[in-house]
């Protein structure tokens, strides 16, 4: 079956749109303020994924509202740890991590930085991570934190001194808005070929795929992956 997720509580007036796209994921990811949202939006969307029976995670950041999280910080670790604490403490019954953004992307890659995110979450009650697949972040988390290994079905991906990494937000195809490219990405991981990129494919799996609830066409991208996994994958694999 395909599992998706998203991210809400990002967009402030957009709460009927985010509503829907509740009613139609696994799973979402609640802004704890690093980058979005507040207190009593991040209260709200949980009890709101508790009424819909759906799981939900902390989505943590770079404190960095300006620029959406998506931006690297030159911040000591310890300035970082309080952040998150301070983020964290927002939905305390929560024991799963989604990073966001620029974080997301840093602790893919750094293993002093993921050690340290490791040890942190060990410190406060956070049993498991998204993270992606083959990252710095899925091996520091190996034997004490369980991890769900996450793509993202709405970005391009490309191959980074010959390590797979999303594309950057600058280039152009970075974020895909096609359904098309959508379910075909998808469709390529599912069937075995891997992940695209530009000079075909690359191994790739994960147990989750990641719809940006700040894409213009989520609702359609999401309808299309729905529309064309029903039931799951099984007969879809030669498509």
């Amino acid at each position: 079956m395909i599992k998706l997720n998203c991210d809400l509580g990002e967009q402030p007036g957009q709460q009927a749109r985010d509503l829907q796209l509740l009613q139609r994921v696994d799973a979402v990811s609640i802004a704890c303020g690093g980058h979005a949202g507040n207190e009593s939006s991040a209260r709200y969307w949980a009890q709101q994924a508790v009424f819909h029976g759906k799981a939900y995670h902390l989505h943590l950041s770079y404190p960095d509202v300006e620029n959406f999280g998506r931006r690297s910080l030159a911040m000591s670790w310890p300035q970082l740890a309080i952040s998150l604490s301070s983020q964290r403490a927002w939905l305390p019954e929560c024991k799963t991590l989604k990073l966001h953004g620029a974080l997301y992307n840093d602790a893919a890659g750094d293993n002093d930085l993921s050690a340290k995110l490791v040890a942190w979450c060990l410190e406060n009650n956070v049993d498991t991570v998204l993270a992606p697949p083959g990252s710095a972040l899925e091996r520091q988390s190996s034997g004490k934190l369980t991890v769900i290994r996450e793509g993202f079905a709405d970005r391009a991906y490309f191959l980074d001194k010959g390590v797979l990494a999303l594309k950057p937000r600058t280039l152009s195809g970075a974020v895909h808005n096609d359904a098309a490219k959508v379910t075909h990405q998808i469709q390529s991981v599912l069937c075995g070929r891997g992940m695209p990129v530009e000079s075909g494919y690359h191994p790739f799996s994960c147990e989750t795929w990641c719809i940006h609830s700040d894409s213009e066409a989520v609702l359609t991208l999401i309808e299309a992956i729905l529309d064309y996994w029903p039931k799951g994958v099984a007969e879809k694999t030669d498509a």
